[in-house]
């Protein structure tokens, strides 16, 4: 009785602890990570709708390049589930360019034998802007209106020119990759930096669903061409939609006046409460993406309090999270036990099974010498 009334209960259990988390986490990688741009580094980065990555260059590897040699890297990042594709967008980037790129980030999608073309120079969010990381004006529209198209790009005779469309369709700094299996690429020159040169590089990946955009559930959030990502993932303080118009955090404008971005030079600024989990040698750890300041902005007491509170959730967030894990360990072993009790059970009853057999053939030899003692 109380096995049967646990089976029917599991099903709840498993539910309460893999319930949709209130925080979302981005999974940081270092380029300099061993899961990077090192030999041990060609295993698939793992992105989920709901486990987003960010890929930065913090200085470790490049931060005072001396042009001893050219410098190369890929890594790959493949999208966890069926039918569930990779987004990536820079969210910054300054690299060396002058007639041509000097330094370039590109893109390769699974099954084509071409890249995207090289990307350099500096840019936000995706689209180029000028060294100080302005756009060139706020008047040019973006790619994409804030009502975009709500299907996908029709299919083309091959799988190469489905690629093409989505290529088409996203901005510069960003790519589409529908079969879920992203290759980047980071390429630094044999020249040494001169004057104010620097390398800054942040790229956020997410995975992604085509849907039908007219119609999206309320856990997605539609970028545009019948491309959805997790809800979760809105006003987060990173930009996620990769046709240049960054729906999903307002506008592009929006986000650089409220520093909607990951900078290359510490933690995060963004709201939302997003948190960056570091993926590196070091163990892992959350870093909160703190809330931009803006006009009317909370006096330094109330900051106070409200970083006193947050420091609160954070910690009972943990605790919670500990517990359960714990009641997740605790619901293997009662499975464990009821497979053991199972096993156990059938074993009984093929035991049984050959005593009564047994039993049976000494009765009918019993009956036999009896029917012979008879007999003389």
């Amino acid at each position: 009785m109380v096995t049967s009334r646990l089976l029917m209960c599991l099903p709840a259990i498993i539910l309460t602890i893999f319930a949709r988390p209130a925080i979302l986490t981005y999974t940081l990688y270092d380029i300099a990570s061993d899961r990077v741009c090192t030999p041990m580094g060609r295993r698939g980065i793992v992105v989920t709708l709901t486990g987003p990555l960010l890929v930065k260059e913090s200085g470790r590897l490049l931060g005072n390049w001396t042009g001893d040699h050219n410098f190369s890297c890929r890594w790959e990042v493949e999208a966890r589930g069926r039918g569930v594709g990779v987004v990536a967008v820079i969210q910054r980037l300054r690299l060396r360019e002058q007639e041509d790129c000097i330094d370039h980030v590109r893109f390769q999608e699974y099954g084509t034998s071409d890249s995207t073309e090289h990307i350099c120079g500096s840019m936000l969010f995706g689209d180029p802007t000028n060294r100080d990381l302005n756009f060139p004006s706020p008047t040019i529209p973006p790619l994409l209106s804030t009502t975009p198209p709500t299907t996908p790009p029709s299919s083309g005779p091959s799988h190469f020119m489905n690629i093409t469309k989505w290529r088409v369709l996203a901005s510069r700094g960003a790519a589409i990759d529908p079969e879920g299996e992203l290759k980047t690429y980071i390429y630094v020159a044999n020249r040494a930096f001169e004057g104010d040169d620097t390398l800054q590089m942040v790229v956020a990946y997410t995975s992604f669903l085509e849907c039908d955009g007219s119609s999206v559930p309320s856990s997605l959030f539609h970028c545009g061409y019948g491309l959805c990502i997790s809800r979760l993932l809105v006003n987060d303080g990173v930009i996620n939609c990769p046709f240049g118009n960054c729906l999903d955090e307002g506008s592009c404008e929006q986000a650089k006046q409220l520093h909607l971005t990951v900078f290359p030079d510490g933690g995060a600024t963004g709201g939302g409460g997003v948190a960056a989990r570091i993926d590196d040698q070091a163990p892992p750890q959350t870093t909160p993406m703190a809330r931009p300041q803006s006009q009317g902005s909370m006096s330094t007491g109330n900051q106070d309090t409200f970083s006193v509170q947050l420091a609160d959730l954070r910690e009972q967030f943990a605790d919670i999270s500990q517990k359960n894990t714990a009641i997740l360990k605790e619901v293997a072993v009662v499975v464990n036990k009821m497979a053991d009790a199972s096993l156990m059970q059938a074993e009984a009853e093929r035991r049984s099974a050959e005593n009564e057999k047994e039993r049976n053939e000494l009765l009918r030899e019993l009956i036999a010498m009896a029917k012979k003692t008879h007999c003389k």
